[in-house]
């Protein structure tokens, strides 16, 4: 089935991964900036597993003023882990993004059969850690957004659960359709719930659903719960402003009209980020 031609036009990416890295990518920060603002695109925000990105996000900008480009931190081991110091520091530094460990998560360590390697969020009670309790005070005090990374769902449930004890209210669940996650539609309605965003990448099966099941889980959520992103950046791939486009081809090939595609790319991350594109 070919996808229809989408404009991109105001919507924003939450979730991209370009060089500079440690891993080879798809292309640049600078070439992949330069051609989202080319698209129309009003705003993207900048991943890597192991630094922060929010200095290299503000340097780009200052290149590219017709495009807001924002970065996070995501606590692995090379930033110290579940470091508050690390998240104090990136959100003085800009970061609109922090995302809970990712590679290092202990959930995706076991996937991978190294298992006692990662990182926790919780103790052996099943309890929130201290350090991820002052985490979470320092995303509320500023207002950002929490996002789950390569958590389990035991651990996004207990994480979810604590956010309106500290103020947080801006939550986002990352590719809940990734192959070492996959959580159920079930699963992500509790999520939603909960008042968290299914993050819902771009369809690269079988590492992520198909756009079949990609359509069927966003139905089953609804618009109003979800943001779309690529996750996009591996060299294998396609680049990710092609690749935005081509998802949301797909989708509206699959009846998802203007205004839900609307909702899900430019409202929807538009709030996360404090950035009102259109009402």
């Amino acid at each position: 089935m070919e996808s229809k031609e989408i404009s991109l036009v105001d919507r924003i990416e939450l979730h991209v991964h370009v060089a500079p890295d440690v891993r080879e990518r798809k292309t640049t920060v600078w070439e992949y900036v330069r051609t989202a603002s080319t698209a129309g695109m009003s705003a993207v925000v900048i991943k890597n597993h192991y630094f922060p990105t929010v200095l290299q996000a503000a340097s780009v900008a200052l290149a590219e003023p017709g495009i807001q480009v924002f970065g996070g931190v995501a606590l692995n081991y090379s930033v110290g882990g579940l470091n508050p110091q690390a998240v104090e520091r990136a959100i003085q530094a800009g970061a609109r993004i922090i995302w809970m460990p990712t590679h290092d998560a202990e959930h995706e360590r076991q996937y991978n059969n190294k298992p006692s390697t990662g990182i926790s969020i919780l103790d052996h009670q099943g309890k929130l850690l201290d350090e991820v309790k002052e985490i979470l005070d320092k995303i509320a005090a500023h207002d950002r957004v929490l996002a789950t990374g390569h958590l389990s769902y035991p651990e996004i449930m207990v994480l979810l659960q604590a956010c309106p004890h500290h103020g947080v209210e801006k939550k986002l669940i990352n590719h809940p359709g990734i192959v070492f996650q996959r959580f159920t539609i079930s699963q992500q309605r509790e999520m939603a719930d909960l008042g968290a965003f299914l993050e819902h990448s771009y369809c690269r099966p079988p590492h992520t659903l198909s756009p079949d099941e990609l359509a069927e889980n966003l139905r089953a959520i609804g618009p109003d719960f979800v943001v779309l992103g690529t996750d996009l950046g591996q060299p294998q791939n396609t680049d990710p402003v092609s690749g935005y486009r081509e998802m949301l081809g797909q989708l509206a090939e699959r009846g998802f009209g203007p205004e839900a595609i609307d909702k899900m790319t430019i409202q929807n991350p538009g709030h996360l980020l404090n950035i009102n594109i259109r009402s």
